[in-house]
Parts: C-alpha cells; structure tokens; sequence
C-alpha cells in the first residue's frame, strides 16, 4: 500500500531480455500519492536482499540513468529509466531487482516497486582447434553480407504526424502506427487555456519532419490555470468545499487566536484569492482554534460520511477498496474531540480512491476512514 508513491512498471513487464551486449532497459514511473509537494529519490535494490549486499545493483550492473533526486507536485509523476549493462564472462545465472522510491527528508519513509528479472546466459563452448586464419575470412565475408543486407532492408525515413491537440495515449498510438515512439522521460508543460489541459500544444521534432523508423518524438502538454477562491471569513468547512469546487485542495492548516473572528473562522490563505494556480494545487489556510466532535460514521455510505465529516470541519481520507461502500472502522472514534480542520496520515492502496469531491492527505491526525469490500 503505497503511503507516498505509487510505483509501477509498465503493464505485463516483469522481465527484461538482455541483448547480445548484455544490456537491457526498462522504465519505472513514479507517482507522488502523499497530496504535497516532496522530494523523491529512486533507490535500486537487489533481490532477494541479502547481508552483506551482493546483486546486481552492488556489481554495478544495474543503474539509474539521470538523476536519482526529483522534485515532486501533488500528483506528479516521474519516470525513471533503469539501465542494465553486464560486463563480459559475468557470472551466469537470474537476476533480480527493483526501484523503490523514498522521501529525500526521511529514507527510510518510501514504497517499493515491482521487481524485475533478467538472465546472464551461459557462454557458449566452442570446439578446440578452430583455425585462426578463418577468422579475417569469415569477417570479410559477414561485412560484405552485412553491407549488401543493409542497402536493400535499409529502413526507409517516416514522416512525423501532427499530435497537436491529442492526449498522451493517443499520441502514443498515432506514433507507433508510424514505428515511432514517444519520449516520456521528456513531458513537459505548459500553462495555456483551459481546452488546452491534458492535450499536447507543441512537439519536437514538427509536424511533418522526416525521421527514422524508431526514432522518439518529445512533447508539452497544456495544463489549466484556475483563479484562487476567496476563503477567508468562512469557516474550516465551508472554505473546504468552495475550494474543493475549484478543483483545489487545502493545504498546510494553522490554528492561530485572532481576537477579531470566532473560532473555526479562516481569516487567512496563501495564496490570495485571484490568483493563478495549476489546477489541484493546495492553498495554505489560517483558522482560529475551534474544538470539534468526531462524528460517527461507521457503517455508512462513503458519501454520506463525506459529508458528515466535513460538515464537522474536518478532512476525510479513505483507505480501503474502492469497489467498497460501508465503513467499517473509523479512528478516532466517535465522540472523540479534536482541532477543527485536522487532517491524517493515510495509506492508499493503487487499487484504491479518493472521493471525487474530497482531496486526499498525508499528514496530521484527524478522521482515518477504513473501507471495506461489499
């Protein structure tokens, strides 16, 4: 269960064939699942773990290629590609391993990825007694081959297509259709109108430019921009609606007195209200202290405790199924009191989700959600 990043291979890839060389490539993407801005860090490791360390990754056989730290927004993802180089006359055998992600700050606070295997064959035996002077001859005779094969399957230029205004998965189709791929260690983004959120507005090499079969093609991708809503002088759950309204979540929250509003009263946010944001950035909010009751939930449909939880002032976070629909547990448990706008240190399975209309935290300690399957 993933607490701060969602690992993953692509679909169906566990094993990864070496080439003549003895190198392969495979691709991790990493996702931040922890609804704040953190530092990652990929971290191979060889399995099966073993004291001292001895695999692949302490060979050196296995590396991250480009950076290992990356710099994480609310729901970003990264890939990581993974290169795997062994040397000549290694030892033959299986080889495991895997890419976990951790938390720069904290390293021992991360989630593992899928393991993946790859074979070091047997060096082939060859019969005593070859003639070395056959050697020159036999290569002579593969160039000349080699040349000739070339110069009649040599592979003929593509033209680029336009991928202006499509999504990721159908670039990646019009591309492959063409013996092109798509470069997604390299997804940029640009902020451009809201039609533009999601779908490609620019690519390298254009529209219409000869290449060769196999070559990759960069993108930008739009992303929306919405204005911050005003939040102050509402309370903790109001502002958590009006925002949640926008597409927004809330953020780092700070009980502070202020003589001149009740209690429960945001009378401060960061950013201000008309801002630009990214769509699903987080706005910090300064309520006054207030003490709330934990309602209780258990045994009700995930969204009439939504709205009973944040009715209350405070953030629901699930964990759990999401074919699941009653609570079955909660923590703290009803009556209990706490701060009004506490949030929770939750843990989200990749099979699991987030109400739609309720953002997803990692932090703090207010209302733990478990749901079971039905």
């Amino acid at each position: 269960m993933a607490k701060l990043f969602n690992v993953n291979l692509p679909d169906g890839v566990s094993s990864v064939k070496l080439d003549s060389q003895g190198r392969g490539t495979v691709q991790y993407t990493v996702k931040n699942v922890s609804s704040r801005a953190i530092d990652g860090r990929g971290v191979l490791i060889s399995l099966p773990q073993v004291k001292p360390p001895s695999g692949p990754v302490e060979k050196g056989w296995v590396k991250v290629d480009g950076k290992t730290d990356r710099h994480f927004d609310v729901d970003k993802e990264e890939t990581f590609a993974v290169k795997i180089a062994v040397p000549p006359k290694s030892a033959p055998g299986d080889y495991t391993f895997r890419l976990d992600a951790v938390w720069v700050d904290q390293p021992d606070q991360g989630d593992a990825g899928g393991a993946v295997r790859f074979t070091v064959p047997k060096p082939t035996n060859g019969g005593g007694g070859f003639p070395l002077w056959l050697i020159p001859v036999i290569l002579v005779i593969l160039v000349g081959v080699g040349v000739g094969i070339y110069l009649v399957a040599k592979p003929k230029a593509t033209t680029v297509p336009d991928l202006k205004g499509k999504t990721i998965p159908e670039a990646t189709s019009a591309l492959t259709a063409v013996n092109l791929t798509l470069d997604t260690g390299d997804v940029g983004t640009v902020q451009g109108k809201p039609e533009d959120a999601d779908h490609i507005v620019s690519q390298t090499p254009d529209a219409g430019t000869k290449a060769k079969p196999g070559d990759s093609v960069s993108v930008k991708v739009g992303v929306e921009m919405v204005a911050v809503p005003a939040v102050t002088l509402h309370s903790f759950d109001e502002a958590q609606t009006i925002l949640t309204g926008k597409h927004l979540s809330v953020g780092h929250v700070t009980p502070q007195a202020n003589s001149n509003v009740a209690g429960g009263i945001v009378f401060q946010q960061s950013p201000d209200s008309g801002s630009s944001v990214l769509t699903g950035a987080a706005v910090d909010l300064w309520v006054t202290p207030k003490t709330v009751q934990v309602p209780q939930v258990v045994n009700l449909l995930v969204g009439d405790a939504l709205k009973k939880v944040q009715g209350a002032g405070l953030v629901m976070v699930l964990h759990g199924d999401q074919t699941a629909k009653l609570i079955t547990a909660q923590n703290p448990q009803y009556p209990a009191q706490v701060a009004v706008g506490s949030t929770v240190d939750v843990t989200v399975p990749s099979s699991s989700f987030c109400v739609p209309i309720a953002k997803c935290r990692f932090a703090g300690n207010a209302v733990r959600l478990m749901v079971n399957k039905k």
